[in-house]
């Protein structure tokens, strides 16, 4: 015989109590990441792209402390490419 879960333990006895789990409320709103910015803005979309190690090494030492990070890096220069 195969020991229970913990989890099929809890259901069990939960059942047991004469509990019901409950669906949730489609009025809870859903709790955010904490997290802002770019991931949520809808001017962004999230890219993959390759870069060389040693330039992607080199592009982020000078950038910090700058206040500017990689990908903002990379977004201006395709922007000023782009009007070029």
């Amino acid at each position: 015989m195969t020991k229970p879960s913990r989890f099929g333990m809890v259901s069990s006895f939960r059942e047991s109590a004469g509990e019901t789990p409950s669906p949730p409320d489609a009025q809870t709103p859903k709790l955010l990441s904490g997290r802002g910015g770019k991931s949520s803005s809808g001017e962004f979309d999230k890219t993959t792209l390759y870069l060389n190690k040693a330039a992607k090494l080199e592009a982020q030492r000078r950038l910090l402390g700058s206040g500017e990070d990689l990908s903002t890096l990379v977004s201006r220069l395709l922007s000023e490419w782009l009007e070029g």
